[in-house]
Formats: structure tokens, sequence, C-alpha cells
């Protein structure tokens, strides 16, 4: 990308945003995570510009601030919320070389920028990476804001992390898609239908 195309693609996210606004939505999540535009800016595994959005990985973050910067100013800090990970869903073996140092990079960056709401993305919440700690656990080390847990979640780990106070709330991606009543089955303790990869896909098709 040019520098131009690059000035481009960050008001085309502060108009997403607006628009999102305008469409009644109460806020949005900028997607930073598991290789998608954002990320591929953040990982050495696919940085290597030469200008000011590549280097160590506090240059890398530029974009996304700048991403970030634009998308508060359109819509607002508090309806605003940052998804990021280590995991590359292209590279399921990738994780930073020093997580917990890479983790407090991150979480200065978002400071810097005025965010208020962090989404760790992980595929499994209780996964120690670094020090015998999960991600959720080492950046809620570092930051005092909001942050919503997410990883083969159940109700049980997240009553837990939020009582742990690592957790603000909990995010619930397959078990949603299997079960369009789940805030429902989770209340009454009712048994929830397993995700199925394939039978998803195939209505999607």
């Amino acid at each position: 990308m040019s520098i131009v195309d690059i000035q481009k693609v960050i008001h085309q996210y502060a108009a997403a945003a607006r628009n999102a606004m305008i469409a009644g939505f109460d806020g949005v999540e900028i997607h930073g995570a598991h290789g998608y535009l954002i990320d591929q800016f953040n990982s050495d595994v696919s940085n290597y510009r030469q200008d000011r959005y590549g280097g160590d990985l506090r240059q890398r973050l530029t974009f996304m601030k700048e991403v970030t910067k634009a998308v508060i100013a359109e819509i607002g800090q508090e309806r605003t919320i940052m998804r990021f990970s280590a995991l590359k869903d292209d590279q399921p073996a990738y994780m930073w070389s020093d997580p917990e140092a890479a983790i407090q990079t991150f979480v200065d960056a978002f400071k810097e920028c005025g965010l208020t709401m962090l989404h760790p993305s992980t595929n499994d919440f209780g996964q120690v990476i670094a020090n015998g700690m999960t991600m959720h656990q080492l950046v809620r080390k570092y930051w005092d804001g909001l942050i919503i847990g997410v990883g083969n979640m159940t109700l049980e780990r997240a009553e837990q992390a939020m009582q742990e106070g690592t957790i603000d709330m909990a995010a619930f991606g397959r078990p949603f898609l299997a079960n369009s009543d789940l805030v429902s089955r989770l209340k009454q303790g009712e048994e929830l239908i397993a995700y199925d990869r394939r039978k998803h896909l195939d209505r999607l098709i």
C-alpha cells in the first residue's frame, strides 16, 4: 500500500464507523486481529515496510493507532472497541516472541489513542502464553479499562474470570451460531447444542 492508499483506508474506517451510527448501531469494534489488514501492519510476519509504518513493534502499530484515532474522532471513545490478537488464522502456531512485552506495547498504544474498551482475541481463553498467565490476565496487568473475554468461553469460565476481575464481560461466538437462544439457555441452565462447523458452513452455502 502506498501512503496515499493508507490515508484513503483510514478515512474509510472513519466513514464506516459514521455510517454504523447512522444505521443505529451502538458502537463499532475495530478488527485488528487474526491476520486482517490492521494485524498485517502490526505483525513482523507480514510487515517489512521501511517507512514510518514499519520497523519495531511500536512503530508497526502506527497504522492501527491512526485508524483508531480517526474512528474515535468520528464517533467517540465510548463507542469504539479494539480487537487484537497474537494468533494469525493462517499460522496457528504463531506467537509473539515476548508476549508480555508485546502486550505492554499494545496497551501503551491503546492508551495513547484514548481507547477505553479492549477485546483481546484468542481461540482458548485459558491458554497460558507467558509467565504463567493467559492473554487476558496479561492485558489486565497493564490495562484498567473494560476487557471483553473470548475463546472457547463457557458460562463458568466467564463468571470466574469476572469475579477475579480479569474481564468485565464475555463474548460467545460459536455457541451463538449453534444456539440462537443462547442467552435463554444459559439463564435457565439448559444444555447447549454443540457447534458443528461443517453444518454451519453448509447453511451458509
